[in-house]
């Protein structure tokens, strides 16, 4: 039974060609939470959704933020995640970041207080994993995720040809997830859920 306000589910197509782009929908997913690590961005605005936190943090700040919040902490989780689609597919992304996944699994937005070196390898660093597996599985058990990003098939440069080098097609397939939500909108406003996320505040005396 589609949800109200669900997407449509549009499946990954493993045919296609070495210059297409094509976009992804999967509802209903099982995710799992591989491993989270603590970083600081240049952003604490609220028009961006830290997305690319790593790749954008090698040079200047690229988000649309014109202006900055300065009760708002500039850390950010990035995660590794792995997507279990109920279609069979299968979803591996490193370092990804984003505000409205990380708003799912803490009780408030980190204050400017919280620094990077309040959460890195801290005892509320591990209590953090912990409240992100358990409100993960919560929502894998209520209704489970939505999954939304782009695709592309891979090219290989060859090198083989001694006169002239040649771009060819890999048979494998990037996948980039652009967001991660619960496909039950409610699940993540459940007593159950809420009782669950990580509350910082409970670290400051």
């Amino acid at each position: 039974m589609k949800l109200q306000g669900q997407l449509a589910s549009i499946a990954p197509d493993h045919t296609i060609g070495s210059n297409e782009t094509r976009s992804f929908v999967l509802n209903s997913d099982i995710v799992e939470v591989k491993s989270t690590a603590v970083h600081e961005y240049r952003c604490s605005g609220y028009l961006c959704d830290r997305q690319r936190v790593i790749e954008n943090g090698r040079g200047q700040k690229t988000c649309g933020c014109y202006s900055m919040n300065n009760r708002m902490s500039n850390v950010v989780l990035v995660h590794t995640v792995k997507v279990y689609g109920n279609n069979g597919t299968e979803l591996f992304m490193n370092n990804f970041s984003s505000f409205r996944f990380m708003s799912m699994y803490l009780s408030k937005d980190f204050s400017s207080s919280v620094k990077f070196n309040h959460l890195n390898t801290s005892a509320a660093y591990y209590d953090l994993q912990e409240c992100i597996d358990e409100v993960v599985d919560y929502i894998n058990e209520n209704g489970g995720f939505t999954v939304v990003g782009w695709y592309k098939c891979g090219e290989i440069h060859d090198m083989s040809n001694e006169v002239v080098s040649t771009d060819v097609e890999s048979s494998d397939i990037g996948f980039h997830i652009v967001s991660i939500s619960p496909t039950n909108a409610k699940a993540v406003h459940d007593v159950g859920c809420i009782e669950k996320k990580f509350n910082y505040s409970t670290y400051i005396n």
